[in-house]
């Protein structure tokens, strides 16, 4: 006989948790030091912080950000949300408050869900009034005083779930609105073709408010009822091979950097890791030294290459790793099965990878109506497809990648130049042995200002922009000849 809990199949993204929490009630859903849910005790968790929540005049269609880092209240509220027929909008705790206020205005959020040990990055915003959380003394909330209702509200979608906000590559930060069934078809199409399953246990080390890590890992392995184990810190350093082997972890997701960091774990250790089955990497080209060294350091575990963007919900393609054939970081494998890929000439010799997705967003949370996305998404992202897998090549426009994530040159660029001693700045990309890319930035100052010190600038960046933005060094240089002002002084070092 056919559980009636198997037949039943989500349309909404809040749903995801329903049929685990029948079929495996008591199984661990959710993990981290100190505590664990079981499915049916996270479902509890869930409709009590619904009821909290709604309270505080959360309803349908509204808005609120998520400013609770890699916890378990960040996931609860995150489904409580989705009950209430609001739309979530993770938010990075480590902005600057500069950073963290346009965020929350360009998503035009109602309210924000955070901890008391955050509250003070958000207690500078006027518009804001504090309320506790009830029925949760851990969780403060900040609401607007002047709630947006829905039809006051950029109509970018009629059914709304997630807003992700982008690094601002494009040149600024923007709010992806995905709706229910994007999620949803990215979630089956990820469970497909990585082959995930209930039995499996997953690490979780990136922050959940990075689309691959939400998205790509968490939600996937809810919906199948398997078990989520959050790491004590979204970055576990040179013990995550420890963290793996003490809690039988069988799935992990992980960025370059932190490919890195895992396999000179195992290097040092010599862990064989037995229960680790799969690992994904994704979000920068993986160099081909650690992938070959973690082939030979664990021959049973598979390692597949992934591909995605914010904007595509965020999964795109697959390429699983054969040990039998070189290694090439450009190949990130076929498409998902919701996703056609394509190639536009960009007139430079180069073409663009675009893309049709199911699970692609529908516009921008700022946008008044949405993007025009529905037949094409342009990836921004160079290179071919060869027999039906895409092979990457670069970016069209200036882009750094750090450590997987993706910064805009020209919006460090912009930062710098209202700089009042600065004339002209330029960020380019330099290499580095761990992260990959880091941003270096060229300053050419104003009369009166060469005495400004890289220190001064190190200071001004802090505060406006997020750690993988900041230049790690700044170059100073002399104004050209005959050449003032800051679009001379620009001019003269792009020629340079």
């Amino acid at each position: 006989m056919i559980s009636e809990a198997v037949c039943s199949e989500p349309f909404l993204a809040g749903q995801v948790l329903d049929w685990p929490a029948r079929l495996y009630g008591e199984k661990s859903a959710l993990e981290w030091e100190g505590g664990s849910l079981t499915f049916a005790q996270m479902r509890e968790a869930v409709l009590r912080r619904s009821a909290g929540i709604e309270a505080l005049g959360a309803g349908k269609g509204q808005r609120w950000g998520l400013l609770l880092g890699n916890s378990p209240d960040f996931i609860i509220s995150l489904f409580a949300l989705f009950r209430l027929g609001c739309v979530a909008a993770p938010l990075r705790c480590n902005l600057p408050h500069e950073k963290l206020e346009a965020h929350v205005e360009l998503a035009r959020l109602d309210g924000v869900l955070t901890c008391p040990e955050m509250q003070g990055s958000l207690s500078g915003m006027g518009r804001w009034r504090p309320e506790p959380a009830s029925p949760d003394p851990g969780l403060m909330a900040f609401v607007a005083r002047e709630l947006r209702r829905p039809d006051t509200l950029p109509q970018v979608d009629l059914d709304p779930a997630l807003i992700l906000l982008t690094s601002g590559s494009t040149g600024r930060s923007r709010g992806a609105v995905l709706q229910h069934h994007a999620v949803l078809a990215n979630l089956r199409s990820n469970i497909k073709a990585l082959g995930l399953r209930d039995d499996d246990r997953t690490l979780v080390v990136l922050p959940l408010t990075h689309a691959y890590a939400l998205v790509h890992q968490c939600l996937c392995h809810l919906m199948i009822g398997a078990t989520v184990c959050l790491a004590p810190s979204p970055m576990v350093g040179a013990l995550m091979h420890r963290y793996l082997e003490s809690s039988a972890i069988t799935t992990v997701s992980t960025a370059p950097p932190v490919l890195r960091v895992l396999v000179a774990g195992l290097n040092r250790s010599k862990c064989a890791l037995p229960a680790l089955r799969l690992v994904t990497v994704g979000a920068a080209f993986a160099d081909r030294e650690t992938v070959n060294d973690f082939l030979s350091l664990l021959p049973h575990t598979k390692l597949a290459v992934t591909y995605g963007l914010t904007e595509a919900g965020p999964r795109v393609a697959t390429h699983f790793v054969s040990r039998d054939e070189p290694f090439s970081p450009e190949c990130v494998g076929e498409p998902l099965p919701n996703v056609a890929a394509g190639l536009r000439e960009l007139g430079d010799g180069r073409s663009e990878i675009v893309l049709r997705s199911r699970a692609a967003m529908c516009g921008y949370a700022d946008a008044e109506d949405d993007a025009g996305y529905g037949a094409t998404l342009p990836t921004g992202d160079t290179g071919d497809i060869q027999e039906g897998r895409i092979h990457l090549k670069g970016r069209a426009g200036r882009v750094i990648n750090r450590g997987g994530i993706l910064v805009g040159a020209e919006q460090v660029e912009s930062v710098l130049m209202a700089h009042p001693a600065v004339a002209s700045a330029r960020v380019e990309a330099e290499p580095h042995a761990f992260w990959g890319e880091v941003p270096v930035a060229t300053l050419v100052l104003n009369a009166g200002h060469e005495t400004t010190g890289e220190d001064r600038f190190k200071e001004y960046c802090a505060a406006r922009l997020s750690l993988e933005e900041r230049p790690v060094r700044y170059v100073f240089q002399a104004a050209a000849a005959g050449e003032t002002g800051k679009a001379g002084e620009m001019a003269s070092l792009l020629k340079s």
